[in-house]
């Protein structure tokens, strides 16, 4: 394998690359082999696999795989039957916005809503996952590393000077 085929911790080759997505459709799908993949976008198998381990959703690929029904036949991916939703959803709104049904429209358009809503958080594009921000700067561990800098460094004035003005930088405050 070439040199920078492979990711490491925060640098997954595919999450990386232009063809992130292409590289995604094709996991899910489970073809192309992984070999040929590896040969197509220069990322090793194992990185390909672990991509498709540990970033990978399992709900987004449940929505590429088809059903098998007991009766041997298949149901399309669970994102096509999502949009089948949809477009019925959407066919009931217009017939009982012809009718003047209101009642009827106002149901259409909050199933509407529900299914667009569950098809947004499945495909990744609604993240209700909190977000966290943590301001390092006031935490016990930073003070203290800092108070270690100055003190080792305060015999250097030279670096110190550097120092303050590069965190000075950092904070904006500059």
């Amino acid at each position: 394998m070439a040199e920078g085929t492979r990711g490491g911790r925060g640098r997954c080759r595919a999450c990386n690359s232009p063809d992130q997505d292409a590289i995604n459709n094709a996991l899910r799908l489970g073809r192309p082999s992984l070999r040929i993949l590896e040969k197509r976008y220069g990322i090793s198998k194992t990185s390909l696999a672990e991509h498709k381990t540990n970033h990978l959703s399992p709900a987004l690929i449940t929505l590429t795989s088809s059903e098998r029904r007991p009766d041997g036949s298949t149901r399309g991916p669970v994102r096509e039957q999502l949009e089948d939703l949809v477009d019925h959803t959407a066919a009931i709104l217009l017939a009982a916005r012809k009718s003047r049904n209101m009642q009827q429209a106002l149901g259409a358009i909050g199933r509407a809503t529900t299914l667009l809503e569950l098809l947004a958080k499945i495909s990744g594009e609604l993240d209700e996952r909190p977000q966290v921000t943590v301001n390092i700067q006031q935490t016990q561990e930073w003070i203290q590393l800092r108070e270690v800098i100055f003190e080792v460094i305060h015999p250097y004035p030279e670096v110190e000077r550097r120092l303050i003005h590069r965190l000075k930088v950092l904070e904006g405050k500059s």
